[in-house]
């Protein structure tokens, strides 16, 4: 009897979890205007960076666009005319996303954005108009140790 009562558990807590992921998916879908990029510091007070007229547009990502797996959908940052692709997953029901760069290494100006962009992130906030994404940068940019993307629609 204990058996099919921990196999029930179990495959409820996993519907539950993928029912966050797709409700992630689902809301974060969309042309998001970043207001702030907040970068916290090591020591010493956060920076933050308001009014950059750039953007993140998160492509529908369902079971249809990518054979029954939330990972790699499209996404670009855009700054000014400049186009970034890159491709995002949720990893953790309404939790986490995880951004990776798509493009080779070897440009310059892709590579300085990767470093920023490019990781896993904690969704700190999401709801139908605003986002708020925050990541460690584990020494990818000296003397700061987060990076804080606040986005609206």
């Amino acid at each position: 009897m204990k058996k099919p009562l921990v196999f029930l558990a179990l495959l409820s807590a996993l519907t539950a979890c993928q029912d966050d992921t797709k409700q992630l998916l689902k809301t974060i879908d969309g042309n998001w205007r970043i207001d702030a990029v907040s970068f916290g510091r090591m020591a010493g007070p956060d920076s933050v960076t308001v009014g950059q007229s750039a953007s993140l547009t998160f492509d529908r990502c369902d079971k249809s666009t990518n054979q029954n797996s939330p990972g790699n959908c499209p996404v670009v940052y855009a700054v000014g005319n400049q186009l970034f692709r890159f491709t995002y997953q949720a990893t953790d029901g309404r939790k986490s996303l995880y951004i990776a760069p798509t493009n080779a290494a070897s440009d310059p100006t892709y590579a300085a954005v990767s470093r920023q962009l490019a990781g896993s992130y904690d969704v700190i906030s999401l709801t139908e108009t605003s986002l708020i994404i925050r990541r460690s940068l584990q020494g990818t940019l000296p003397g700061y140790a987060t990076i804080q993307f606040s986005a609206t629609k």
